[in-house]
């Protein structure tokens, strides 16, 4: 998947110190890349788990790979020997203070909160019976139990909202799904499109399309049709699954700092997870070097570890086992 494993021959010739603040797919690719070219790496995370959004993603019952491959990159990292610090949410001052050489920024996504009328204001919040689709997945087994013959809305029909769909459906929930877009899955495989298509018909899915949200009640949410009418769709419970924000993280406060930073994964952008893995392994393409003025230079373009004509320097000075001194690929 990440092109070969060739990486690993080389090592870092003088002592190196990064810092990962993150530990998702992106920040998990990144720590152990970097640990096993010899740097000393610390992975700041701030809940007591790692995996990122894979955790939780994972408990769908159609997504247990998901979480297999979260536990396998975990369990790489102690392997490799990452110093893990869980529940811990780094701060500017602590990367500043901390004599890191690089700051790997890879914070990830939330669930997007659009500013609907009510949507916000019950999304997660206590005694609530309205989630993002993290709340619904944290909070995803004690649910299942409620939900047989419960009016459930879902608001929005991407792969992630058809994914909790699925799961609703099978717990003899009543679904109704809601997007703006003319159909489902718009950005799903065929194959994977035909299969979820047929799922919505065979349990009598309602189905609102060119459709938005206007509002957002804790029995109710109010829609917008395609011609301009609204209408008021009763539910007991709702999920929001329209997309994801970034979530910049520390460095954004590191700016009149001498450390090198690289932003990666979703706190770029939310993409696919291949996506967030590759950005972590190209650190190993980028030489991390101090501003005249002392500013810190920051890497926060997309790029492509894979073709070497898009990196042409390399993260570290590294030296093959051999200790032949690498020349720096140009």
């Amino acid at each position: 998947m990440l092109d070969n494993e060739s990486y690993k021959l080389t090592k870092v010739n003088k002592p190196t110190s990064v810092a990962v603040v993150g530990g998702g797919c992106a920040g998990l690719e990144a720590a152990c890349t970097a640990a096993e070219v010899g740097c000393a790496v610390t992975l700041y995370e701030k809940n007591d788990h790692l995996g990122g959004i894979l955790y939780d993603a994972g408990k769908l019952p159609a997504k247990f790979r998901i979480q297999e491959y979260a536990q396998r990159c975990a369990a790489r990292a102690e392997r490799v020997g990452v110093n893990i610090q869980l529940n811990t949410e780094a701060t500017d001052e602590m990367l500043a203070s901390g004599g890191y050489d690089l700051v790997v920024n890879a914070t990830g996504s939330v669930s997007k909160l659009p500013p609907i009328p009510g949507l916000r204001e019950l999304a997660d919040k206590p005694n609530s019976n309205v989630y993002t689709i993290i709340g619904f997945t944290q909070h995803l087994e004690e649910l299942a139990e409620r939900m047989e013959d419960k009016n459930v809305v879902v608001m929005g029909a991407g792969a992630v909202g058809l994914d909790v769909v699925e799961h609703l459906v099978e717990y003899g929930a009543h679904v109704t799904l809601v997007d703006m877009l003319p159909t489902a899955g718009a950005a799903l495989d065929l194959i994977t499109k035909l299969q979820m298509d047929e799922i919505l018909q065979q349990y009598h899915v309602d189905t609102y399309f060119s459709t938005a949200v206007a509002a957002v009640a804790s029995d109710h949410v109010q829609v917008r049709l395609p011609d301009g009418t609204e209408k008021t769709i009763p539910m007991e419970f709702g999920v929001c699954a329209m997309g994801m924000d970034s979530v910049p993280g520390p460095i954004a406060n590191l700016a009149e700092s001498r450390i090198p930073t690289l932003n990666i994964g979703d706190s770029v952008r939310p993409r696919r997870i291949i996506d967030a893995v590759l950005e972590g392994r190209s650190i190993l393409h980028i030489r991390p070097s101090r501003a005249q003025d002392g500013a810190t230079q920051r890497v926060n373009r997309h790029l492509n570890p894979v073709a070497s004509t898009l990196a042409p320097v390399s993260l570290m000075e590294t030296h093959p086992e051999s200790n032949e001194t690498a020349q720096p690929r140009g």
